[in-house]
């Protein structure tokens, strides 16, 4: 028996969910597209002609589709449910960095968003570092600027990186963010370390330090010890890969911030009492 009705007939029309970015969304009966589904929210639909998109909803466009495969991930099939993404949601290899002029056309914020995105890093690794309960040796921020920043591909990685995790957060919730709303990202990040050892693919220093960074600044909202003890246990393994701590040019700091994550990931005081959003 054919089902006419109309709430059902919108939901598999092929609209544009205005939340993801104005992309082309097919759902699954009455749920909403993949995308919103995943982050327990509703669905705004509207036509793909821009007219019908307000100033606001413009504004909040996060960013361009990764891959075509994650486009084609993103439609159901009219046999069967919506398929759960299979690939990552975002990476940190060097043929996915986006440019300079990409950051300030995603993030609505000041023309400075570069910088501050590079600074808030070692802003916020400072802060977290007093509740340490043994402090790890000093990194000297300076360290930061100077010989990881200098270095392109790490330096896009955590433009990226940041970028990404802002610009979801603020763009899916209209400027509220939510709590827990950097969940998605963790767990690709998970993902990304799994497909990385498992698959024993070239390894950057530029991916670790991305992954080290993260792990620093996720959200004070998750407090689950064993996401973080993921995050460690698959940063140990890249680095083996790699030949060890002492292989690179940033070896050393890899090692003192890898020390420094285990040992905020270990205070309880820092996970129950302070850690800024992103």
């Amino acid at each position: 028996m054919m089902v006419t009705d109309p709430v059902f007939q919108r939901h598999r029309a092929v609209l544009s969910c205005t939340r993801c970015r104005g992309r082309k969304k097919k759902c699954n009966r009455m749920l909403p597209c993949n995308n919103c589904f995943r982050q327990g929210a509703e669905c705004n639909y509207s036509h793909r002609n821009e007219s019908h998109l307000s100033r606001h909803e413009k504004r909040f466009h996060e960013l361009p589709p990764l891959t075509a495969a994650a486009d084609k991930d993103d439609e159901a099939t009219s046999h069967g449910p919506v398929q759960k993404h299979k690939d990552l949601w975002m990476s940190w290899s060097s043929d996915l960095v986006i440019h300079h002029v990409d950051v300030e056309l995603i993030i609505p914020c000041p023309a400075s968003s570069v910088n501050y995105l590079l600074e808030s890093f070692p802003i916020l690794f400072n802060l977290r570092s007093q509740y340490c309960t043994t402090r790890p040796r000093a990194i000297e921020l300076s360290c930061l600027y100077s010989e990881l920043l200098e270095n392109d591909s790490v330096k896009f990685s955590l433009i990226y990186l940041g970028a990404r995790m802002y610009a979801a957060q603020l763009g899916s919730t209209r400027g509220k963010l939510p709590h827990g709303s950097c969940l998605q990202f963790k767990v690709a990040a998970i993902e990304n370390i799994r497909q990385a050892v498992e698959g024993c693919t070239i390894i950057s220093e530029a991916d670790i330090l991305a992954v080290l960074f993260m792990t620093m600044s996720y959200n004070k909202h998750l407090d689950n010890h064993s996401e973080w003890t993921a995050h460690m246990d698959g940063i140990k393994k890249m680095i083996s890969l790699r030949g060890g701590w002492d292989n690179g040019k940033h070896g050393e700091l890899i090692r003192d911030l890898y020390t420094w994550c285990m040992e905020y990931g270990t205070s309880s005081s820092l996970c129950a009492s302070f850690a800024p959003d992103i």
